[in-house]
């Protein structure tokens, strides 16, 4: 399947639009931290559960403005099918704060082309790698990040607590060198 990558612009902002779409909850990831290393063990629902997700609605501006910023589109035969978007944090990390892809593009490898888009654009910075937080329930999200290169780096119990769920953030990071 060939798709191309584009950084956003003043020329093709107009391809950006928050994506509306479903997830799959099929089970969640059980953090544990064993000897100063995260291992985890997944648990699977005994019923699947269809969340839908509506993309961050960030000021598009500091994606095309700031040199910090980064959003990438995922084009395939002229459609927007998902994006990237991350920005450089303090600590020398890129920051990932949103990946979308539809579904019917899922499994085919094209999140791990995205990712690669944001590696390039990190190191392009002189970051030392790449961080992200996802929620322990969603456990697709979790196994692409790791089959990625992803580890986990840290749990907060407390995010979600508020807003009816039980998840677990779960943060993790890749890092360029080790």
């Amino acid at each position: 399947m060939q798709t191309d990558i584009l950084k956003i612009n003043n020329l093709n902002q107009n391809l950006y639009s928050p994506f509306r779409v479903e997830i799959e909850m099929i089970g969640e990831i059980v953090p544990k931290f064993d000897d100063l290393v995260w291992k985890y063990s997944e648990r699977m629902y005994d019923t699947r559960v269809i969340e839908e997700y509506v993309s961050d609605e960030s000021n598009i501006n500091d994606y095309i403005e700031s040199p910090d910023y980064a959003l990438f589109f995922m084009i395939y035969k002229s459609t927007c099918i998902g994006m990237i978007k991350l920005f450089s944090k303090w600590n020398q990390y890129g920051f990932i704060e949103d990946l979308v892809l539809l579904p019917e593009f899922r499994g085919k490898g094209l999140t791990k082309e995205l990712i690669d888009a944001s590696i390039k654009w990190s190191k392009s910075k002189g970051l030392k790698g790449i961080s992200l937080e996802t929620s322990s329930d969603n456990l697709v999200a979790v196994k692409t990040y790791i089959k990625n290169g992803f580890e986990i780096g840290g749990i907060d119990s407390k995010i979600y607590s508020k807003v009816g769920n039980n998840a677990l953030t779960i943060y993790m990071y890749l890092d360029f060198e080790k």
